[in-house]
């Protein structure tokens, strides 16, 4: 498919229109098959001449071919599937700043300020969400560095730190160690790392030392950038963080459940009992009767179904699909009876569309 549909489709812009369905005319969505057709911003719940997020997408399509910045080649990166690179800057500061925590630097200069600015336990909940990867090759560099510890002398450390700081100047010069191999093994995995900070960051917390007075004590020796490769396959941007929208407003395209929080887990375990209860005490099912459930949900929520998901019910209607609907048509009587909104709704309905989520909760 043409990439600019792509974009537009992944963004949530569809084309909506009218489908009749034996005695109901329902206001159905689908891909748009030109840029011309498309009219309705799914994940604002309006027209395109109401929407913020058009504007924005419009700038995506006039850069695509330009020079874009990183956050935008980043969704693009996952929307696509491509692993277009960009070049990202490096820290210089000597002040740790959370405003530094952003795509325009390289994903190492973001841990690097990251583990300044938290603490140890939040940095690494960080990388455990981010790079998995970078949390094992740290805790494997302090597992080193505290083995080392515990069989030398203090002084071991003024050796480790001379060799850090020889690492990332002019070379490695001839230091008198014990236990050369565990030395050549942190030498190794810190080269690996190509980073100055992190290592030093460990070297200071298992030693109990001021991280910031040895740094100052060091940084005008080092250069932090020796190793580091100066242009780098650019994160991923999920569309929810790349658009800032609110949680499962993205639902709809969302291919593991895994992906999703532990409360729509749970939410969704009670949209399964719920049908479940419904399959025992329904024998019949009445085709009919799923069109005047979109219908009721449409004028109570100006919320609209795909139209493939639509045809899918009208053509191959079973006890299964009705039952589902009926699970539709009680959690919209629910909400608008305690006036929770429309959003809950909308989960609903974007889990019963998404068919690998679907697959998963209620099995077909």
């Amino acid at each position: 498919m043409d990439e600019c549909l792509e974009i537009v489709y992944q963004a949530g812009f569809l084309y909506k229109h009218k489908e009749i369905y034996g005695n109901e005319e329902l206001e159905v969505l689908e891909r748009a098959k030109d840029l011309k057709r498309m009219n309705y911003s799914l994940f604002e719940n309006c027209e395109l001449n109401k929407s913020f997020l058009f504007y924005k997408v419009c700038e995506v399509l006039e850069k695509k071919n330009n020079q874009m910045d990183l956050l935008t080649t980043g969704w693009l990166n996952t929307i696509l599937g491509k692993k277009e690179k960009g070049i990202q800057k490096e820290l210089e500061v000597d002040d740790w700043d959370d405003c530094y925590l952003s795509y325009e630097y390289t994903f190492l200069s973001i841990v690097e300020v990251y583990c300044m600015t938290h603490t140890r336990k939040q940095l690494d909940a960080f990388l455990e969400d981010v790079s998995i990867e970078m949390l094992y090759q740290l805790q494997g560099i302090e597992l080193m560095i505290k083995e080392y510890q515990s069989h030398c002398k203090e002084i071991q450390y003024e050796n480790l730190k001379n060799i850090l700081v020889d690492l990332f100047s002019d070379g490695l010069h001839k230091v008198e160690m014990e236990y050369p191999e565990e030395v050549y093994e942190i030498i190794r995995n810190c080269l690996e790392l190509k980073s100055f900070i992190l290592p030093f960051y460990l070297l200071c917390f298992c030693y109990q030392k001021d991280f910031n007075k040895e740094w100052r004590a060091v940084k005008n020796l080092i250069d932090r950038n020796y190793l580091k490769e100066e242009i780098e396959i650019i994160p991923y941007i999920s569309t929810k963080d790349y658009f800032q929208l609110e949680e499962g407003k993205d639902l709809y395209y969302k291919e593991n459940i895994k992906e999703l929080p532990l409360g729509f887990h749970q939410y969704f375990k009670n949209l399964y009992e719920e049908y479940q209860r419904i399959s025992i005490i329904s024998s019949l099912y009445n085709k009919q009767r799923i069109f005047s459930i979109f219908k009721k949900m449409e004028i109570q929520y100006q919320l609209y179904p795909m139209k493939e998901f639509v045809d899918d019910f009208y053509l191959f209607c079973n006890k299964e699909k009705y039952c589902l609907m009926k699970v539709l048509e009680q959690v919209l009587d629910d909400c608008l009876k305690q006036e929770y909104g429309k959003a809950t709704v909308e989960i609903t309905l974007s889990l019963i569309m998404n068919q690998k989520l679907r697959l998963a909760v209620f099995g077909f």
